[in-house]
C-alpha cells in the first residue's frame, strides 16, 4: 500500500486551479485535488472542503508552483509526506541577506499599477512569464495586491532544511521570473531537477518531464 493518500496542487501568484489541468489529466490514475487562492474570480468554493480534509490527512504529495509553494508550508508547515516546488522559492523579494531577489521598488510599482489598469499588469506578467493569454479573465484585483504582499514579505528559508528529505524542487534553466540564483538561494542543498525550459511555466509547458517526475517520487513512496 502506498504511503500517500492523494496529490495536492496551489498554483502560484496570478493564476487559478485551472493551471494544472493538464498535469492532472497526464497523472488522472492518481486522485487530486486543487486549492484557488482566488486571483481569478470563479465559481471555486472548494477550499473550506479541502482544508477540513488536509486537517485530518498528513499523507499526501503536495505540488506547488512559484507562490503556491510557500502557501503550502506556511499553511501547513512540515505537514505533508512529500513536497514539489515548481518554478519555485523560498523569498522572492530582495534584502540585504538575499541579492539574488527582486527589487522592492518592482513589486511596489506592480501593486500601484494594479490599482489602476490590472489588465495591462497581468498582460504583461504574462507574457514576462512565457504565456499568452488571448482573453484575459476577470481578476480579483484586491487578491492580487495581497498577493504581492506576500512576495514582498514572506520568507521561509529557515523552514526549508526541516523538509530537505522530502522536498523535491523542478525548475526552469532560464526562469524569466525566478533565476537560477533565486533558486539555488531559496533551496540550498536539496534536490533539483533542472528541465530545459525558458518560461515561468514548468506545468504549462513540460507536461510530460512535470508527471514523470511526480510518478517517481510517487512510486519511490
Amino acid at each position: 500500500m502506498k504511503k500517500f493518500k492523494s496529490l495536492l496542487f496551489v498554483h502560484g501568484w496570478g493564476f487559478s486551479e485551472s493551471f494544472w489541468s493538464d498535469i492532472r489529466k497526464n497523472l488522472n490514475e492518481y486522485d487530486s485535488l486543487t486549492i484557488d487562492l482566488g486571483y481569478i474570480h470563479s465559481n471555486s468554493e472548494n477550499n473550506p472542503f479541502i482544508e477540513n480534509i488536509l486537517n485530518q490527512q498528513k499523507n499526501y504529495i503536495v505540488i506547488g508552483h512559484s507562490l503556491g509553494f510557500i502557501y503550502l508550508l506556511k499553511k501547513f508547515p512540515l505537514y505533508f509526506y512529500h513536497y514539489i516546488a515548481v518554478n519555485s522559492f523560498a523569498k522572492f523579494a530582495q534584502d540585504e541577506d538575499f541579492s539574488q531577489g527582486i527589487a522592492l521598488r518592482v513589486l511596489d510599482r506592480m501593486s500601484r499599477r494594479l490599482m489602476l489598469n490590472p489588465n495591462i499588469v497581468m498582460t504583461q506578467f504574462y507574457l514576462e512569464c512565457g504565456y499568452h493569454w488571448i482573453n484575459l479573465p476577470h481578476f480579483n484585483n484586491d487578491n492580487l495586491i495581497k498577493g504581492i504582499e506576500k512576495l514582498k514579505k514572506e520568507d521561509i528559508r529557515n523552514l526549508i532544511p526541516s523538509i530537505q528529505q522530502k522536498l523535491t524542487v523542478l525548475a526552469s534553466t532560464d526562469d524569466p521570473i525566478v533565476s537560477r540564483e533565486m533558486t539555488l538561494g531559496s533551496f540550498e542543498n536539496c534536490h533539483c531537477y533542472w528541465i530545459e525550459d525558458n518560461t515561468h511555466l514548468l506545468p504549462l509547458y513540460k507536461i510530460k518531464e512535470c508527471a514523470d517526475i511526480i510518478r517517481k517520487i510517487i512510486n519511490n513512496a
